[in-house]
């Protein structure tokens, strides 16, 4: 029995091998998608919302569907020869390289995988995206699609697509050209984006695959070229995909181009200025910007401060400073620097995460979700109690942190600063997941719904890189300057929408200063009353672009407004 045993646990650790690279890339966000887009079915027309019990309930069926499909992609993809001599010298612990298995199993394996596959996703559901995948596969690793750079990344965006759409059908018992096909427009729409912009990971390891002889997008158009279609893509993917659920507004629709812009300039300037510290000196400004679009929020409201503004300001002191330790560290070579860098950043991050957890709390008053948040910040207080142990008790003498002629030793960095990762990955991951179920139960549309879940979960987008070489060191700050830019940003849209009504009003009024006609705007709104009492400066600001002071009330219950030595009027709808 224990030698059985022993066996179960040898292949199944053989099988997890094969997928463990792609677990996060695409197990983790085929299902995330397919739970989020399952919690809003019926504006798909996908049939009911599940409630967030029925998509716990479903997650075992998604999970296998994902892992069946993605073991058959990798048992296609690393069985040839030149793949095993390649993961030799790259990922020598993968199994067939590792001699875990022989490439003859393997070609067994392939042949049971598909029965098992097609049985899976004729009972559990996703029958159509688990055929169009297995063709994608085939084209992709058989057929040579991957010898030629545009097709391989073309077969990239439909594997994606499909690994999205199977745990949605699954999970909805529906297909996604259900209703109005808005989710397979979605999904086409995620495929291009993936197509044209997946080549970015062929810029790290440029040099190798040239000596190798491999063809990818870079080397096929240029690494100049290669990076413009990159930012390029990357902004009108963006500007397309709030255009398709409708995150503008009809009075100011370019403020969904804001994201696009603000998401392409970072690339390209980060692309074409081949220097790490500028990732430093674009996200400090950024936090700092952030934190004071939502002070001048609170200040627009006539809101006191509360702990979620203070820990806000608390954590931007921490990461400027944690900023500015890192890039001294970088440029120092991390002489003497070591210690108070990484104390700041734990700090930091501690800090946004509670300011984060805090919000939540204002807008969700719930007792249990309190409840909950409340056990997430100690367990924040525990990780940060857990990094200023490890920081002053790996190395003895202490003083053997930054000072490594003396005589001294570390034991357990490595595991240490392991564990440290993962904890702080699941708390970011569950702060992430933790409002979704009262976000998505909230009486909003569709568009709105999604805005507010992007919003909450931009924290999961900011990666934490090792300190161990400089670039990594600079990068790594991205987690706490990003971390406050995040915690700010569902608390100043009362700033935004001042400064964008200041904008438009001002150049309204430049157009009417040249063009004598001014056209006010108010056609769309409805004057329920009429207006009683002096107007005066004493009353400028109310919530619309006019100044109070400029209006006029007629006889005829007209509407006016004045503008220097013109004037225009507008009827009063009934």
């Amino acid at each position: 029995m224990a030698s059985f045993v022993s066996l179960l646990c040898y292949h199944g650790y053989t099988a997890h091998l094969f997928i463990c690279d792609n677990i996060k890339d695409i197990i983790f966000l085929g299902l995330l998608f397919g739970a989020l887009n399952a919690s809003m079915a019926s504006e798909f027309g996908m049939g009911a919302s599940l409630s967030f019990s029925q998509i716990l309930a479903s997650l075992p069926e998604m999970f296998l569907w994902s892992w069946s499909n993605l073991f058959l992609f990798t048992l296609h993809n690393q069985r040839s020869a030149s793949a095993i001599s390649e993961d030799k010298i790259n990922k020598p612990w993968r199994p067939l390289s590792a001699g875990r298995i022989s490439p003859r199993q393997v070609r067994m394996l392939i042949y049971c995988m598909y029965p098992a596959i097609f049985a899976v996703s004729g009972t559990m559901g996703g029958a159509a995206p688990c055929i169009l995948e297995a063709i994608s596969c085939l084209w992709y690793n058989e057929w040579n699609g991957a010898s030629n750079p545009l097709l391989k990344n073309l077969l990239n965006g439909v594997g994606f697509a499909c690994f999205f759409a199977g745990p949605l059908e699954v999970a909805t018992d529906n297909s996604v050209l259900c209703g109005d096909m808005k989710a397979f427009m979605w999904l086409l729409v995620l495929a291009g984006a993936i197509s044209t912009t997946v080549h970015a990971q062929d810029f790290r390891d440029i040099e190798g695959d040239r000596v190798s002889g491999r063809k990818t997008v870079p080397l096929l158009i240029g690494e100049e070229k290669a990076r413009s279609a990159l930012a390029v893509g990357i902004i009108g993917w963006t500007a397309l995909s709030c255009w398709f659920w409708d995150l503008g507004s009809a009075e100011r629709p370019w403020l969904s181009c804001i994201p696009a812009c603000v998401a392409g300039t970072i690339v390209v300037w980060g692309f074409f200025w081949n220097k790490t510290p500028v990732v430093s000196f674009i996200v400090g400004p950024m936090a700092i910007i952030a934190v004071a679009l939502r002070l001048w929020s609170r200040y627009l409201q006539r809101r006191n401060l509360s702990a979620t503004d203070y820990l806000a300001l608390v954590a931007l002191v921490l990461a400027e400073s944690a900023l500015s330790v890192f890039l001294a560290a970088g440029f120092s070579a991390g002489v003497g620097l070591f210690v108070p860098a990484q104390l700041l950043w734990a700090a930091a991050n501690s800090c946004v995460k509670a300011s984060i957890l805090y919000l939540y709390m204002d807008i969700f008053p719930n007792k249990a979700f309190c409840r909950l948040c409340y056990g997430t910040l100690f367990i924040t207080a525990a990780y940060f109690t857990m990094v200023l142990i490890e920081t002053f008790a790996l190395c003895k003498p202490v003083q053997y942190n930054w000072n490594k002629s003396i005589e001294g030793h570390c034991s357990g960095a490595n595991i240490a600063y392991l564990l440290a990762g993962i904890v702080n990955l699941t708390i970011d991951t569950f702060i992430v997941v933790l409002p979704m179920p009262l976000v998505f139960n909230l009486q909003l549309i569709l568009s709105k719904k999604i805005a507010v879940a992007g919003m909450f979960s931009l924290g999961a987008l900011i990666s934490d890189l090792t300190y161990t070489v400089t670039p990594g060191a600079i990068y790594s700050i991205l987690e706490p300057t990003l971390g406050v830019v995040n915690a700010c940003l569902p608390t100043i849209k009362p700033a935004i929408t001042e400064l964008s009504r200041a904008v438009t009003f001002h150049g309204t009024k430049r157009s009417s200063n040249s063009g004598g006609n001014y056209s006010s705007g108010l056609s769309s709104r409805k004057l329920n009353r009429k207006v009683k009492g002096n107007l005066t400066r004493d009353f400028e600001r109310l919530d619309d672009e006019f100044a109070l002071h400029e209006v006029h009330i007629d006889r005829n219950s007209d509407v006016g407004f004045t503008s220097d030595d013109h004037k225009s009027s507008i009827r009063s709808l009934p």
